[in-house]
């Protein structure tokens, strides 16, 4: 009997049904794999995300190495017939050859289990279209949902824009800035006001990057955006007007890619382009403009720390800092609200072994609110409900955007903030949902009404001299912003044996292209430049790079066609 009893005594406890409490039951552990992840790390998430996965689903995400070499990776998890359990494609041609092979899950067969995506109406339009569009072999149904579903357009800044040295601008009289050309004037004009930093390190008028380059130069070809004309999402071979009246190729004679090569041989003629451009990396540009170094950057974000407050650059009494200025002749990309999504998309594997635990975290990560704690945090840290059911930042979390501090969660549940990088990355590198009706005070802390402005002093001196509040409602009104359409994400070639040709085409153009535009940018002279254009064009065309023009060309106006009927709002 002893025995016996002692036996049940251990059975008991193995399975956590001891009279004195039921053992805690072990998190499901789910694989991820994420080409458009920005994380280096793997294994499992342990910042705070992953602790509201946990708590919330019980559910904990231990990712698989992405990093270099993604869509090697991908087709070695497609040719062995099984992929991990969540997949986030990153381009829809690997989508469909996903769910060609029959490896997604197909999701109408889940309804039931995922109502944050089936029953909200705000997903409607991605979901026709991506039934009508990624079906297996027609079946109409649904395997894969984009992302960023119903973004809308920018509500305070663009990502791309042409920003100056406050201070210096002010020197200079604040003066009109005509075209791209007349950037390098001011630059020149400044440069001669501040030839060196304080601690005696020679200023230019900017620099670049090359560890961003694939196709092309990347910094010289994103120039584009502030022109209204894509590179990247279309194709970064090809020039797409974001409206969608022209597609052309970027080694056209008229494209904007020889201009903006141009504009930096100019550049580096007159001694305004840091000599080491080829050389350096993004971090090694960002410490560059933090230390004041360079007088312009052509992205809302780019300038290193110089503009935050803990530099007093921006708080001081006669303030400095990169910010907006107008230039006559730019039209600035902006995005479409994107009722269809993003080309970047999520689906369960059909080898998935717990397709419940899969399904449930899948209607977990579409809930609009989801798209929110992923903006802006778990509430208690950053921001709190009020009593008008409102979002507002606190205490910390005016210190944590005001500062560009970091915050963690310690083992107690208490926080820590620090200016130290800190766990909390965004391994998803996207939200699933870009606005909801439910959330009208917007997801981005900056749009609620009960956001706290205080403005710096920079802020405070640009809004008095441009009239507006911000450079979005600035461009609205005077027609410096062009609202995108949603064909740029949608442009997909079909023929998955001409996109591998294609493929080819691109890799082998692009390599000429990248290294004859370092070289154009440091050319000699003029002569040297054209002759360098030319060899350009001439080793593509032998490539087939008009087949590749063509192609791209025709993908874009039947995607215009397509969108149209989906570029609706809910």
């Amino acid at each position: 009997m002893k025995r016996l009893i002692s036996l049940l005594l251990c059975l008991m406890l193995a399975l956590g049904v001891c009279s004195f409490g039921t053992a805690e039951e072990a998190p499901v552990t789910l694989t991820a794999f994420v080409m458009q992840s920005v994380c280096t790390e793997f294994g499992i998430i342990d910042d705070w995300s992953g602790k509201v996965m946990l708590d919330e689903l019980n559910i904990q995400i231990e990712f698989l190495p992405a990093g270099d070499n993604v869509l090697d990776k991908l087709q070695s998890y497609m040719a062995s017939g099984k992929l991990p359990d969540i997949v986030g494609f990153k381009e829809q041609q690997y989508t469909q050859q996903a769910i060609n092979a029959g490896l997604l899950e197909c999701l109408d067969d889940h309804q039931d289990e995922l109502p944050n995506i089936f029953e909200d109406k705000g997903n409607t339009n991605a979901i026709n279209y991506w039934r009508d569009k990624y079906s297996m072999k027609g079946d109409g149904k649904l395997y894969a949902l984009p992302t960023a579903i119903n973004s809308p357009s920018s509500t305070k800044d663009t990502n791309w824009q042409t920003r100056f040295r406050w201070n210096l601008y002010k020197e200079l009289g604040m003066p009109e800035v005509g075209t791209l050309e007349d950037i390098l004037d001011i630059c020149e004009e400044m440069v001669a006001l501040e030839p060196e930093t304080p601690d005696g390190k020679k200023t230019y008028g900017m620099g670049l990057f090359s560890d961003w380059d694939t196709h092309t130069a990347l910094e010289i070809s994103t120039l584009s955006f502030l022109y209204g004309i894509d590179t990247e999402y279309v194709s970064p071979l090809m020039e797409t007007e974001v409206t969608g009246q022209w597609i052309r190729s970027i080694l056209d004679d008229e494209a904007f890619y020889k201009r903006a090569l141009h504009f930096y041989f100019d550049a580096n003629q007159r001694g305004l382009l840091d000599p080491d451009s080829i050389s350096m990396t993004f971090n090694d540009v960002q410490s560059k403009y933090t230390n004041g170094q360079y007088m312009f950057s052509w992205f809302s974000w780019m300038h290193g720390n110089y503009n935050s407050r803990g530099e007093g650059h921006t708080t001081a009494e006669n303030p400095d800092g990169f910010i907006y200025i107008p230039v006559t002749d730019s039209v600035i990309y902006d995005k479409a609200t994107q009722t269809v999504g993003r080309n970047w998309c999520y689906g369960i594997s059909a080898a998935c072994e717990n397709m419940e635990a899969a399904m449930k975290w899948f209607n977990w990560f579409y809930a609009p609110y989801t798209s929110f704690i992923l903006s802006n945090g778990p509430e208690g840290v950053r921001w709190e409900w009020n009593e008008d059911g409102v979002p507002e930042m606190t205490e910390d979390g005016y210190k944590i955007v005001r500062g560009n501090l970091y915050w963690y969660f310690n083992e107690d549940g208490t926080y820590t903030i620090t200016d130290e990088v800190a766990p909390g990355r965004d391994y998803w590198n996207t939200k699933p949902i870009g606005a909801h009706e439910d959330y009208p005070f917007g997801f981005s802390y900056s749009e609620w009404p009960t956001y706290d402005d205080d403005p710096t002093n920079l802020t405070k001196e640009w809004r008095e001299w441009i009239g507006y509040k911000t450079q979005v409602e600035y461009g609205k009104a005077t027609g410096h912003i062009k609202v995108a359409t949603g064909a740029l994400d949608a442009t997909v070639i079909e023929d998955a044996e001409l996109k591998d040709e294609l493929d080819i085409i691109s890799g082998q153009v692009g390599s000429i292209i990248r290294t004859n535009s370092w070289k154009m940018v440091f050319a000699a002279d003029e002569d040297e430049f054209e002759a360098l254009w030319k060899d350009m064009q001439d080793k593509a065309a032998e490539l087939g790079f008009d087949k590749y023009v063509d192609a791209y060309t025709e993908a874009f106006a039947k995607a215009l066609e397509e969108i149209s009927q989906y570029e609706v709002e809910y």
